[in-house]
């Protein structure tokens, strides 16, 4: 049995506990700069199989492509932020569609629709 005390024992200063900008550097390198589990190979089971991901305040996406690669985007339209998927699994068809506009992706993320964006001057597809 351990006779220690605490006595003389020293805490963090408050600014580590509730300072956003400790919660921000620690974000950084935590979620940033590392590798980040998403889940197991094993959870898609064949082409536009896909499960939602929750990585600090981002939504991803990972799934199996057309091509049985495994691929991951973020959550969300190019167009106006909106969140493309809700359902935290689910299977696909060939492409991802924002309920919204209509803006369509491919399952590797490539913008394959975009609707009346051909008149606008200097939209870019890619």
């Amino acid at each position: 049995m351990s006779t220690r005390t605490a006595q003389g024992a020293k805490t963090l200063a408050r600014r580590y506990y509730t300072g956003e900008d400790v919660y921000e550097a620690e974000t950084r390198k935590v979620f940033f700069e590392q590798w980040i589990y998403a889940g197991r190979a094993s959870m898609l089971d064949g082409p536009g199989s896909y499960f939602l991901c929750e990585i600090e305040s981002e939504s991803i996406i990972v799934l199996e492509d057309g091509e049985h690669e495994i691929r991951a985007h973020h959550n969300v339209c190019r167009h106006r932020g909106t969140r493309l998927l809700t359902e935290s699994e689910g299977r696909l068809s060939k492409s991802i569609q924002c309920r919204y506009h209509a803006w369509t992706y491919a399952l590797d993320g490539s913008l394959i629709g975009a609707p009346f964006m051909d008149e606008v001057e200097s939209f870019c597809q890619d």
